[in-house]
């Protein structure tokens, strides 16, 4: 068994629930983003601040990535 599935299996049932609806939000997101909401980025980033480190770091990862796409489609970047 891999350690991220020895993880999951240790996680708490609370834990895993989060991280399914984070996924399910991560997803809408960048439908939300370039259709000219980006305040959705900052309530992520919001509740990501409440949480541990290598989850927070991911988010602020994808927020660069949907930045820079978000240039490169808009010509900006």
């Amino acid at each position: 068994m891999s350690d991220d599935l020895r993880d999951l299996d240790r996680a708490p049932l609370g834990w895993l629930i989060f991280q399914a609806a984070w996924a399910l939000r991560l997803v809408n997101t960048p439908r939300d983003y370039f259709a000219g909401d980006p305040e959705v980025i900052d309530w992520m980033l919001d509740d990501a601040e409440r949480l541990a480190g290598p989850l927070l770091d991911e988010v602020k990862r994808r927020d660069g990535l949907l930045d820079r796409a978000q240039r490169h489609v808009l010509g900006q970047g």
